[in-house]
């Protein structure tokens, strides 16, 4: 199978999972409660309530409610959400993805890089003061909850100054992310300011990605480090260093590379409590905030737009890891 075949195929796969994503979450939130909710005040008069039913047609059959919803969901319209002040979803989503996407950017620029090189020195040296070092890193960090190491890290950090809950900018808006603001404005008070404001749910994120990228790594490299190909790179003379870090550390990055791209898409569905904690208006305070007051509309789009990037960053990481390796293709 060729690679443009495969990319045709997996597409086609893409989009059939999203259509059964789409008519699981539609069906889950219309079991939650009443859908007008989202489109009434709890003042109104029944009669009043009845037409705006009508409306929207939530007084149809659900199928007919389902079909009605993806068309407009098509064409970028979520609803309104009731949370935040009958705002159109799809904008109360575009506002607060910048903050979330900022964090994700961040942790994966930092954690990516730094899990290569300790999952690749843990495996090297195997059984050593070194590998025990990065085994215990990647166990606390899996094994200990977000919500207790962010507050450990609030605990610690905010009494000396050093990460700030509500931060004031002053310079202009142009991405939403206030790191990249702030250097686009020059504002260097801003940037201090908008790091103190990252900091904290930052170390968190580095902190659990990163256990996950060293455990991941290493067991990848012990994996290469006996295959046969190995024995026969040192049969020919060459160096234990060179044929670990040449051999066997790239092709155990295959692995990692469908592990990474899923990253991506982890750190902006996985960042709720970090983002509670810190007081972070991001992705995951939006989610908080939207089932704590059960905004059918706002939990509904969230899941959504959450859903297609992770069914899309699989679809990418399915090609690309085709790309890398042949064999796949063929499979």
């Amino acid at each position: 199978m060729r690679l443009h075949e495969f990319f045709v195929r997996r597409l086609i796969l893409s989009i059939l999972v999203l259509l059964g994503l789409s008519v699981l979450i539609f069906a889950l939130s219309r079991s939650a409660g009443d859908p007008v909710r989202a489109y009434v005040d709890p003042r109104m008069p029944k009669e009043q309530v009845e037409l705006i039913r009508k409306l929207y047609g939530l007084d149809q059959p659900l199928y007919i409610q389902y079909y009605y919803w993806l068309g407009a969901a098509l064409r970028g319209d979520l609803g309104i959400s009731q949370t935040f002040n009958y705002q159109p979803v799809a904008r109360v989503i575009r506002d607060y993805m910048p903050i979330t996407i900022e964090l994700a950017i961040w942790a994966l620029v930092i954690a990516i890089p730094l899990g290569v090189y300790l999952g690749t020195e843990s495996a090297i040296h195997r059984d050593t003061w070194i590998d025990h070092a990065c085994r215990l890193l990647a166990i606390s960090g899996q094994s200990m909850p977000a919500f207790f190491f962010a507050l450990l890290i609030a605990m610690i950090l905010y009494p000396l100054g050093i990460i700030v809950f509500s931060p004031q900018f002053t310079f202009r808006t142009v991405t939403g992310m206030p790191t990249v603001d702030a250097i686009l404005a020059g504002d260097m008070i801003g940037l201090v300011e908008a790091v103190r404001y990252l900091i904290g749910p930052l170390l968190v994120q580095i902190y659990t990605q990163l256990a996950v990228n060293t455990r991941i790594l290493r067991a990848s490299v012990l994996q290469e480090l006996g295959r046969d190909y190995i024995t026969t790179g040192l049969a020919k003379g060459l160096s234990r260093n060179y044929v670990n870090r040449h051999y066997a550390v790239r092709n155990a990055l295959l692995p990692f590379v469908t592990l990474s791209g899923l990253q991506v898409v982890w750190l902006m569905t996985g960042t709720v409590i970090t983002e509670v904690v810190f007081n972070r208006k991001g992705l995951g305070y939006f989610m908080s905030t939207a089932a704590i007051a059960v905004d059918h509309n706002a939990v509904l789009g969230y899941v959504l737009v959450l859903g297609s990037l992770l069914v899309m960053a699989n679809m990418f990481i399915d090609v690309l890891y085709a790309y890398l390796d042949p064999r796949v293709r063929l499979g």
